[in-house]
C-alpha cells in the first residue's frame, strides 16, 4: 500500500518529528510505499498566520501531491500552521485520512492544558476559552492564542475534522480526556503508542547513581517542587542533567549538598550512559504530558520510573512493578527515602519487559501493520 504522512514540522526538531521520521522507517520496513508531505515553520511569517485559519496554498499543493502518488492512507501528524486544516478537504477516492494527536491543542491553544505553574482546564467552556485567549496561554501571546482558538473554532464549525477517518492517541489518558470534551468528535478513535526505533546498547556497568532526572529546568517539568525532598535524602547520590530557565533557582535550593550533582545540558549519547549507571529515573512533570520518549528510554534501559500520579505518566508507569507514582510531595519524599531498602531487580527487569512489549520496533511496526490491515473497517 502507499502511505503519505504529512507533517508540518516545527522551527526546532523535536520529538513529534523524531516520531515521523520512526513511522516512515516502520512503514517502509513493512513493504508499504511511503512519501512524505513536509512544511517547517522556518518559514512563517507574520501574515502566514491568518492564511493558517484555512490556507488555500497548503490544500492546493498537497491535493496535487495526492493526485500524483495516489496514497492508500493519508497520515498527518502536525498540521500547525503552514499546513492548516485545509489539508483535510483533500478529495480521494480511496485514501483513509488518520491524524495523530501527539497533544491538547484541540482542547486548549496551549496544547499542554497547563499555564501560569498550573494545570488549566477553563477552554473546556467557550467562556474559559475566550479568558485563556485573553491571557495569551500560547507563547504569551494573546494575538497567535486567538489565531489558535479561530483556527480549531473555524474548522470545527465548517466540518474540516469530520473529514479525519480515524484520530490516532499515545496514551488512554489522551483518548479518554479527549472523548469526555468532545464525544462525537473522537468516537473513531484508537491508541497507538510511540516506540523507540534504535533502544539503546549499553555496557554493563556499576550502578552509582541511585536517582537520575533529565530534562529542561522549567516549572511544567516539576523539578523545583521536589528539590527540597532531594536535599534531604543525604544518603542517595542524584545526578540532576538538563538546562532552562529555573536552573538558577534549583542550584540555589541544591546548595552546598553534596549528594546532589548538577551536570547542566547532556546529549544523547550522555543521556544513555547516565541510564546505563542509573537505578531509578526521576519524572516530576506536573503537566500532563503527551508521550515521554524519555520514560520509554529508560525502560528500554531496564530503569524503573520516579513519576507522579497524573495524565500519561499513571498510563506509562505501573505502580510498585515497573516504577513509583506518587500523590503529593508528602508521598514523594516517603518513595525516595526508602528507595535504599526496596528490591530493584523485579522493577528493572518489569521495566524492560514493559519497553519489549510495549514500545519496541517490532511492537511499533506490528501496531502500524494492525492499524493497516483494518484500514477499511470503521
Amino acid at each position: 500500500m502507499k502511505v503519505l504522512i504529512v507533517h508540518n514540522q516545527y522551527k526546532q526538531y523535536g520529538g513529534e518529528d523524531t516520531v515521523v521520521d520512526q513511522e516512515a522507517r516502520a512503514y517502509t520496513e513493512l513493504g508499504h510505499e511511503v512519501r512524505l508531505f513536509l512544511k517547517n515553520n522556518q518559514q512563517l511569517k507574520w501574515a502566514d498566520l491568518l492564511l493558517s485559519i484555512f490556507n488555500f496554498r497548503s490544500w492546493k499543493e498537497l491535493k496535487g501531491t495526492v493526485k500524483d502518488f495516489d496514497p492508500d492512507v493519508i497520515h498527518v501528524h502536525n498540521f500547525i500552521f503552514i499546513l492548516s486544516p485545509s489539508i483535510f478537504w483533500v478529495k480521494s477516492k480511496k485514501a483513509k485520512i488518520w491524524l495523530t494527536l501527539h497533544n491538547y491543542r484541540f482542547l486548549c491553544p496551549s496544547g499542554t492544558l497547563f499555564y501560569k505553574n498550573n494545570l488549566n482546564l477553563e477552554s473546556k467552556t467557550f467562556r474559559g476559552l475566550m479568558k485563556n485567549v485573553a491571557r495569551g496561554v500560547y507563547q504569551d501571546s494573546i494575538f497567535k492564542t486567538g489565531v489558535l482558538a479561530i483556527i480549531y473554532k473555524f474548522n470545527e464549525f465548517i466540518g474540516s475534522f469530520k473529514k479525519v477517518d480515524k484520530f490516532i492517541f499515545l496514551t488512554p489518558f489522551a483518548q479518554d480526556i479527549h472523548l469526555e470534551w468532545h464525544p462525537k468528535l473522537f468516537a473513531n478513535s484508537v491508541v497507538k503508542p510511540n516506540f523507540l526505533f534504535n533502544s539503546p546498547k549499553l555496557k554493563k556497568v556499576i550502578k552509582d547513581i541511585d536517582v537520575l532526572f533529565v530534562g529542561r529546568f522549567t516549572i511544567e517539568k516539576g523539578i523545583l517542587d521536589v528539590l527540597p525532598s532531594l536535599v534531604k535524602c543525604c544518603h542517595l547520590k542524584i545526578v540532576l542533567a538538563g538546562d532552562g530557565p529555573v536552573l538558577e533557582k534549583a542550584t540555589k535550593i541544591i546548595g552546598e549538598n553534596q549528594h546532589i550533582t548538577l551536570l547542566g545540558a547532556v546529549n544523547r549519547e550522555k543521556v544513555y550512559e547516565l541510564l546505563g549507571r542509573s537505578k531509578y529515573l526521576l519524572f516530576p512533570s506536573i503537566w500532563y504530558e503527551g508521550m515521554p520518549m524519555t520514560i520509554i528510554e529508560a525502560y528500554s534501559a531496564g530503569v524503573p520510573v520516579i513519576a507522579r500520579k497524573l495524565g500519561a505518566m499513571e498510563t506509562m508507569i505501573k505502580h510498585e512493578q515497573t516504577g513509583y507514582l506518587y500523590s503529593d510531595l508528602q508521598d514523594f519524599e516517603k518513595i525516595v527515602c526508602e528507595l535504599k531498602a526496596k528490591d530493584l531487580s523485579p522493577l528493572s527487569e518489569n521495566a524492560q519487559i514493559e519497553f519489549q512489549s510495549r514500545y519496541s520496533f517490532p511492537i511499533g511496526k506490528e501496531n502500524l501493520m494492525n492499524l493497516m490491515k483494518h484500514l477499511y473497517v470503521g
